[in-house]
């Protein structure tokens, strides 16, 4: 498989490949969480 194949999967740079995100990247309250705070921080984007 091609890297452009593999577009937008987690790529592991400690790993030097691709691989699963850390679990909190799938948890929907800990997105919502991040969103709101980044909100916070930067409310014009």
């Amino acid at each position: 498989m091609t890297d452009l194949a593999k577009s937008g999967e987690y790529f592991d740079n400690d790993r030097g490949g691709y691989n699963k995100a850390h679990a909190d990247a799938y948890n929907a309250s800990k997105i919502e969480e991040l969103i709101q705070i980044t909100d916070r921080f930067f409310p014009n984007i």
